[in-house]
């Protein structure tokens, strides 16, 4: 029952808002029309520079038209209203994309769009389905890719027992395995990817040439910090290294001095991105 009445008041409140955009042209460009081919499609022009655009089927007109640019490695979501759907085409007129449709708080229509190469083009196709009458709507084209910095904690403390013989052991020993399970954070998005990790830590004892190194379960490797430090480590890791958040992950340092030493307090600080539509 809250559900619901809340989606009354998002589409009361949505009302309204249409109603003055109409009545001030309060969006870009006022009203679109007669975009109903796609030699009349209406030039958005780079999705990035974009506002919000108003558009209107009449009621003896069931598509309408919009085309856009966008670049290399851009990921971009086109969205309107409910009671239509989108298809995408490429350059040549070719269908690249066909809407899917989320209820949130308001049913809506979004396709979603890569691009491949600089300046490429787009086009847009707006259908009428449920629609009647004469249908506006609302058109935009926004990045869905999001950025996010969380910190993690491993459980545990690591103790290195010093390395014995440097002769034996020129690459150091390494102390025991510590280790933290984010498969079951909620906090995570689905397929969240990793832009960059450093980890960090509190060490009994004042030492250098430490290395932290962390472990990914999904591609079983170890990853060994750039830096020699003992309260930090980076790591040559990035959104090319394909690396999710969501996985069990393992920790330990290396020394290759004598001294004994314990890490305590250690944690990932983890900066990555994901798909917003992934999350609906």
């Amino acid at each position: 029952m809250l559900r619901n009445s809340f989606k009354q008041l998002a589409k009361s409140i949505l009302a309204v808002f249409l109603g003055f955009a109409f009545s001030t042209n309060a969006f870009a460009g006022g009203i679109i029309e007669g975009n109903d081919s796609f030699n009349k499609a209406y030039s958005i022009g780079s999705w990035e520079y974009h506002e919000s655009l108003i558009g209107k089927l009449a009621t003896d007109t069931d598509e309408a038209y919009f085309t856009f640019t966008a670049n290399k490695d851009d990921k971009v979501s086109v969205k309107t209203w409910n009671g239509l759907s989108i298809e995408i085409f490429n350059n040549y007129q070719q269908p690249v994309a066909h809407s899917d449709e989320v209820e949130y708080p308001t049913t809506f229509p979004y396709a979603n769009v890569d691009a491949t190469s600089s300046y490429q083009t787009f086009y847009i196709k707006i259908n009428r389905t449920t629609a009647t009458g004469d249908a506006y709507y609302i058109l935009n084209i926004n990045n869905r890719i999001a950025t996010v910095t969380s910190t993690f904690d491993f459980i545990g403390t690591a103790y290195n027992q010093g390395n014995p013989d440097y002769q034996s052991n020129p690459s150091g020993i390494d102390s025991n395995i510590v280790s933290m399970d984010l498969t079951e954070d909620s906090s995570i998005p689905v397929n969240a990817v990793i832009k960059s990790i450093t980890t960090s830590s509190d060490i009994d004892t004042s030492l250098s040439g430490v290395y932290h190194k962390v472990y990914s379960t999904l591609k079983d490797t170890w990853y060994q910090s750039i830096v020699g430090s003992p309260e930090s480590g980076f790591y040559d890791i990035d959104l090319s290294s394909e690396l999710k958040v969501s996985q069990l992950w393992n920790f330990k340092y290396n020394f290759a001095g004598t001294s004994s030493s314990s890490m305590d307090n250690i944690k990932a600080t983890i900066k990555y991105e994901y798909d917003v539509t992934e999350q609906y």
